[in-house]
């Protein structure tokens, strides 16, 4: 790739809208009075398996949120496709770096409800530690692709958020 190329150019103001991104989640996660504290990764499995497991409770609650609610079929089986292609990122991710796969998102159990706030919280904590993990990497292919997968579960969180507002009107 030549440096000053659009291919450059475009990965670039990827990489800076990414760092935006990250900053304005982590400033509106802190507002309301709390204090923010963000996650320093030590290394990249262990940010892998930071997103792999906020990921299981997001898919864990999509799951809930399709068996409880009539109508969210469609909307939870996309979310979850999207899941499952972040999902198979991570893994591309892990053997750049040859590193052990990460746990099957099938195979976490835990008990979760249907509660919309929470099904945006939980996105919220995901985006915040895709953000907050992409400095550990330092690898512009990896952080790339990492990134848009947190712009899409941005987007994800924006339709829930829609959602929430929607009930609760």
């Amino acid at each position: 790739m030549v440096k000053g190329s659009p291919a450059e150019t475009t990965r670039r103001d990827l990489i800076r809208g990414t760092a935006l991104l990250a900053a304005a989640a982590i400033a509106l996660r802190g507002a309301g009075g709390a204090s923010v504290h963000a996650k320093d990764y030590a290394s990249r499995r262990e940010a892998l398996d930071a997103l792999d497991r906020l990921a299981a409770v997001c898919g864990m609650r999509l799951g809930v949120v399709r068996r409880s609610r009539p109508g969210a079929d469609l909307l939870a089986a996309r979310f979850l496709a999207a899941l499952h292609r972040h999902r198979t990122t991570r893994e591309d991710v892990r053997r750049r770096f040859a590193l052990p796969p990460g746990a099957d998102p099938a195979s976490q159990l835990g008990e979760v409800d249907a509660d919309l706030p929470a099904m945006r919280q939980s996105l919220d904590d995901l985006m915040t530690a895709y953000a907050e993990s992409l400095p550990v990497f330092g690898d512009s292919t990896a952080v790339s692709r990492l990134a848009v997968d947190m712009v899409e579960v941005s987007k994800l969180r924006t339709v829930i958020d829609l959602w929430v507002t929607a009930e609760e009107s």
